[in-house]
């Protein structure tokens, strides 16, 4: 069958996990697929793109969720400075086998995300509880510390997650229940949007999550950000 080009500069976004746009979608050798173009200085070997891959599955995964599809094969078309062409072709065996390596990179984001989290508050928790003094119990550096800590002592056990959001999902339930009181409640709100985190596009999605965090605190709190 004929290459047929359905759609370019696809812009796609999976459950708030990542975002990005696809180069285009279409057919190769009668079969959708996710088609990226990319130039080099040199020709590249197969084993030295597997992140080209690894991209092109997780736009494969968003675009079946948006538009109802079902793609499951990966393209990637080079050309280089001499103008040499090869085609790279992600068959659906090694599709299901990279997507679960994907999903896997995003669950250990987070857990080292978090991980220096608790390291950096373990080194100023008593700084947190003088700032607290002010306004409250002074205990609130204590508290984040416990949480967290339970949090890592979790997942450091427990290695059987499916997906960002039910990693984060947990993660911030069990922090919520170690923590107790507003802190446990206020932290599983953030927590909970750091699973929509996209490490590829860090500067853009933190500021949503902060956002989407104060949106939701106001929400259930009744207040205004003030």
């Amino acid at each position: 069958a004929s290459d047929v080009y359905k759609r370019q500069e696809v812009g796609l976004i999976l459950d708030g996990l990542y975002a990005g746009t696809a180069d285009c979608v279409g057919k190769i050798e009668g079969i959708s697929s996710i088609i990226d173009f990319k130039t080099a200085r040199k020709m590249k070997r197969r084993e030295w793109i597997e992140d080209y891959f690894l991209q092109g599955c997780a736009y494969a995964n968003a675009h079946n969720v948006m538009f109802d599809t079902k793609i499951n094969q990966v393209v990637i078309l080079m050309i280089d400075r001499d103008l040499l062409f090869q085609q790279f072709i992600v068959k659906p065996d090694e599709f299901n086998m990279l997507t679960k390596v994907w999903k896997r990179r995003l669950i250990e984001f987070h857990k080292k995300w978090i991980t220096n989290s608790c390291l950096i508050i373990k080194e100023n928790y008593q700084k947190i509880n003088m700032l607290d003094q002010e306004i409250g119990d002074g205990d609130h550096g204590t508290t984040i510390l416990r949480g967290l800590e339970e949090a890592v002592s979790h997942f450091r056990a427990n290695n059987e997650f499916d997906n960002s959001i039910s990693f984060m999902n947990e993660i911030s339930k069990l922090m919520r229940i170690s923590m107790g009181g507003a802190s446990g409640i206020l932290m599983t709100i953030f927590f909970k949007e750091l699973g929509n985190l996209n490490f590829n596009d860090l500067y853009n999605t933190i500021l949503t999550t902060f956002s989407n965090t104060i949106n939701k605190i106001e929400t259930r709190g009744k207040v205004n950000f003030g």
